[in-house]
C-alpha cells in the first residue's frame, strides 16, 4: 500500500546506541561540565606546552577569566569506552581528588591547601567529546626560585642510589604525604617514583614532595583499614602488593581458592600503600628492586612479588644501617596484617631522626596525629 513501516534496530545498532547512551551517563557523573565541542574547551583555558618529569602526560592550562594555570591529564574518551578498567579507575580517582579537596585539602594545619598540601588539588573535570580532561593546581609545583625540580626516579637514574640520609629525608616525606590521604580516607595505590616530583632550591638543602600521580586512588571502606574494600590489579606491576598481584591471575581466569575453585581473592586496603612505600625505599636504598624485572613478563615479576622471598644481599646493603635494612623487611611483608600502620612507620628509628628535626620528643613519647601534620608543614617549610 505504499506505507513505510519502522523496522527494528539490528542487534549490533541496538548496542551501539545503548553504548553510547552508557558513555554519556558516565561523562555526565564523572564530569563538572560537559562541552558540545573541543573549541568549547578553547573559550575556558588556554593550553600550552607538555608538562615533563611527574607531570609527564599532562599539559599546562591557564583559566581564562582568572589567569590561574592548572596542569591538564586527558584521558581519550574512545580508550575509556573501550575499557571497563579504565572507565572504574578514572571514576575512583575523581572520586578520591573530590574526597581530598571537600575535606579541605591534607595540607598542613590552617594553611592553603593548594600551597601545603603534598597531594595534588583538583580543579574541576571537564567533558568533551573526545576527551575527559582533569584540571588539577599546578603552581604549588613549580618552582620559581631558579631550583632544581624532578621527578624522583629521574633523580635515582642519575644517582643510581641516594645517600641513606637523603632516602630517609625524602622518605618520612614520603610516608607523611601517604598519610595524609589515608586520614582522609583515600588509598593511592600506585606509590613508585616516576608518580613523586621532588624540588630543592639549592643542592644540599631538604628536598620538597608531592605526590603528582593519583589515577589509581581510590575512598576506601574506613571501617576497615585492613581489607578496605578494594578489588583489582592497580598500580605498576613492580610496586603491586602481593595482595593485589593476586588479581592478575584472577583477571586472567586462572585463580582458585584454598578449595580449588574458582573465586575472586580477598579484598585489600590501605596496607597495599605500605608495600608500596618499602618498595620505593628498597630503590632509593640499593638502586634496584629486590627482584629480576629487565625483559621479563608481567607475570613473572608479580609471581615474585606474590612469594614475597627476598633476599637482601646486595653489596650496598653492608653499607647501610641496620635500621634502614629493618625498616624494608618490616615494609615488604607478605602478610599485610604483619606490616605496620604509618604512625609505626615514622616512630620506627629509621624515621626518627628525619621526623624529630621538624618535631623534637623523647624516646619514651608517642607522636600524636596533630604532631604529624606540624611535621609535614615544617618538612615542607624547610624548602622554603
Amino acid at each position: 500500500d505504499g506505507l513505510a513501516t519502522t523496522r527494528p534496530l539490528l542487534p549490533g545498532i541496538q548496542e551501539l546506541c545503548s553504548a553510547k547512551r552508557s558513555m554519556e551517563a558516565y561523562l555526565e557523573q564523572v564530569s563538572d561540565q560537559v562541552l558540545s565541542s573541543e573549541a568549547g574547551l578553547l573559550r575556558l583555558y588556554a593550553v600550552k606546552g607538555p608538562l615533563t618529569g611527574a607531570l609527564s602526560g599532562c599539559s599546562e592550562a591557564i583559566h581564562l577569566e582568572t589567569g590561574v594555570r592548572y596542569a591538564m591529564r586527558p584521558t581519550s574518551v574512545k580508550e575509556l569506552s573501550a575499557s571497563r578498567r579504565k572507565r572504574d579507575e578514572l571514576h575512583a580517582m575523581v572520586q578520591a581528588m573530590r574526597r581530598l579537596v571537600s575535606t579541605g585539602g591534607a595540607g598542613a594545619p590552617g594553611g592553603d591547601a593548594s600551597t601545603s598540601s603534598p597531594l595534588p588539588q583538583l580543579h574541576e573535570v571537564v567533558a568533551t567529546p573526545s576527551r575527559i580532561l582533569v584540571f588539577f593546581e599546578l603552581e604549588p609545583l613549580l618552582r620559581r626560585d631558579g631550583g632544581m625540580i624532578t621527578d624522583l626516579l629521574s633523580l635515582l637514574e642519575k644517582r643510581n642510589r641516594l645517600r641513606e640520609e637523603e632516602a630517609r629525608a625524602i622518605f618520612v616525606r614520603l610516608v607523611l604525604a601517604t598519610k595524609a590521604a589515608h586520614e582522609l580516607g583515600v588509598a593511592l595505590r600506585n606509590i613508585k617514583p616516576e608518580g613523586v616530583q621532588v624540588s630543592q632550591r639549592v643542592k644540599g638543602e631538604p628536598w620538597r614532595l608531592h605526590l603528582v600521580d593519583l589515577h589509581c586512588a581510590a575512598i576506601v571502606d574506613d571501617t576497615d583499614e585492613q581489607h578496605g574494600g578494594l578489588s583489582g590489579l592497580h598500580g605498576t606491576p613492580e610496586y603491586a602488593a602481593p595482595e593485589v598481584a593476586l588479581w592478575y591471575w584472577h583477571e586472567s581466569g586462572t585463580y582458585r581458592d584454598a578449595n580449588g575453585k574458582p573465586a575472586p581473592p580477598p579484598l585489600y586496603g590501605l596496607k597495599a600503600d605500605v608495600w608500596s612505600l618499602g618498595m620505593c625505599l628498597h630503590v632509593m636504598l640499593c638502586g634496584c628492586f629486590p627482584f629480576e624485572t629487565r625483559g621479563r613478563p608481567v607475570d613473572a615479576v608479580l609471581r615474585d612479588v606474590n612469594a614475597a622471598d627476598f633476599t637482601f644481599d646486595d653489596p650496598g646493603w653492608s653499607k647501610l644501617s641496620p635500621p634502614a635494612l629493618e625498616m624494608v623487611r618490616l615494609l615488604l611483608c607478605r602478610d599485610s596484617r604483619e606490616r605496620p600502620v604509618l604512625e609505626e612507620v615514622l616512630q620506627h628509628q629509621f624515621c626518627g631522626a628525619a621526623l624529630q628535626e621538624a618535631v623534637p620528643c623523647t624516646r619514651d613519647d608517642s607522636l600524636k596525629d596533630s604532631d604529624y601534620d606540624k611535621a609535614l608543614a615544617a618538612l615542607d617549610s624547610d624548602g622554603d
